[in-house]
């Protein structure tokens, strides 16, 4: 599973009797409940503060907001930051943002030596940008600790919290079936042809976190790839996503791929699990599925073009 761990400004803030901290917060709290919702990713929470600097936090903004609406929701939403114990092998992000806190920190070290590309993600409020610098992700590294080298820079997803649906690869890495980076539409598109492009997913895969998605798939590969009047992409029985290596899945390649001919030219697609291949029209934003004799032309939501 993987996890969200938010830049340590809002609570220094808020600590200082900043509004606009305590809104960084809600706005936080709203973030992973809609991830929750509309895109079945459940993130954690990485913690990072101490005890001692909760009741701080408790006691400045009860002071100060205690009688307003949505001070109990701001408060239960710190909750969930406090940290128990932690390792002391800390980590930073190069360049150094200013105001990283040593327990936030070693939070970073404990959540990057997973050894998992996908966790944690950094999530930062806008106004915090200028001191993360530009960029889809920060790099990290380990500092060294009683002679143990820092070893190789880690990447990992820098989202900002309130455009956090449009980075790259903060849904994506988390869905196969999001191409949305791969097959962009083409500058000055019309309207109609601007939609985004996902291989159409099967309904049983709804709520399904990536630890789960290869037990749910062999249940859909039992049954017929179409629904009604619709049709989803199921990839191969043997296909799983611990095997696909990060610069694959980002780059449309975390399913197989085939080449096909297609009015003489050489065309890839992905192949499913019945070994037919599915081709991405760009011009029309269309799927082309090769089924024969005449292939089915479907949109990205599974239903015929």
């Amino acid at each position: 599973m993987t996890s969200a761990l938010l830049d340590p400004w809002p609570f220094q803030a808020a600590a200082e009797g900043s509004f606009e901290a305590l809104n960084t917060l809600s706005k936080f709290d709203e973030l992973i409940r809609r991830l929750q919702q509309l895109y079945q990713v459940r993130p954690g929470v990485v913690p990072f503060i101490t005890v001692a600097e909760w009741d701080r936090l408790r006691e400045v903004i009860g002071a100060r907001y205690g009688r307003t609406s949505g001070y109990n929701a701001r408060l239960n939403t710190a909750r969930l930051f406090i940290r128990g114990s932690a390792s002391h092998r800390s980590a930073t992000p190069i360049p150094d943002p200013t105001r990283l806190t040593q327990n936030w920190k070693r939070a970073l070290g404990d959540a990057v030596a997973g050894d998992d590309w996908r966790s944690p993600q950094i999530v930062i409020p806008e106004s915090r940008q200028a001191d993360w610098g530009a960029g889809d992700e920060a790099s990290i590294q380990f500092d060294i600790c009683d002679g143990v080298p820092s070893g190789e820079l880690q990447k990992r997803v820098l989202a900002v919290l309130e455009h956090y649906e449009i980075h790259p690869f903060a849904l994506s890495d988390f869905d196969p079936w999001d191409l949305r980076r791969v097959h962009q539409p083409p500058e000055g598109a019309p309207p109609h042809m601007r939609h985004a492009c996902f291989l159409p997913k099967p309904p049983c895969l709804n709520g399904v976190g990536l630890e789960n998605l290869t037990t749910v798939l062999d249940e859909a590969g039992k049954r017929r790839w179409n629904i009604g009047e619709r049709w989803y992409f199921i990839p191969p029985g043997n296909w799983r996503p611990d095997d696909i290596s990060k610069d694959a899945w980002r780059t449309g390649r975390a399913f197989p791929r085939k080449e096909v001919v297609v009015r003489k030219k050489m065309r890839m697609g992905y192949v499913d699990y019945r070994g037919i291949v599915w081709l991405w029209d760009d011009a029309h934003r269309h799927w082309d599925v090769q089924t024969k004799p005449r292939y089915l032309r479907l949109r990205c939501t599974g239903e015929k073009y």
